[in-house]
């Protein structure tokens, strides 16, 4: 049997090496889609770890600031409470509480 280099001999080989460029061609995206697809995967749930972290410390703030201003605003509250409370005894009784002075 004698190795004679026909043309169906070349169209053969033509199409295994046309199938191995596209072979190899496709690889190589796919390979680099699903990289992508588990970077993202990691990078999600890194920052899954790293929001919870943050909400954590946001919650923590407001509540803290929630207990400062509460006991900033608490004597200032009373204190105008009192006032108003006395401002309407006089009222109620006809004492004029005010001396302003008009200009």
């Amino acid at each position: 049997m004698a190795f004679y280099l026909t043309l169906s001999l070349w169209r053969d080989i033509s199409l295994i090496w046309i199938s191995l460029l596209y072979l190899i061609g496709l690889i190589i995206p796919l390979a680099l889609a699903y990289l992508a697809v588990r970077g993202m995967d990691a990078a999600l749930n890194k920052a899954t770890v790293g929001m919870r972290k943050a909400q954590h410390f946001s919650h923590q703030t407001r509540i803290q600031t929630e207990k400062i201003s509460d006991r900033i605003t608490r004597p200032v509250v009373s204190v105008n409470r009192k006032v108003a409370r006395w401002q309407q005894i006089g009222r109620a009784l006809g004492i004029s509480g005010s001396n302003k002075r008009s200009v």
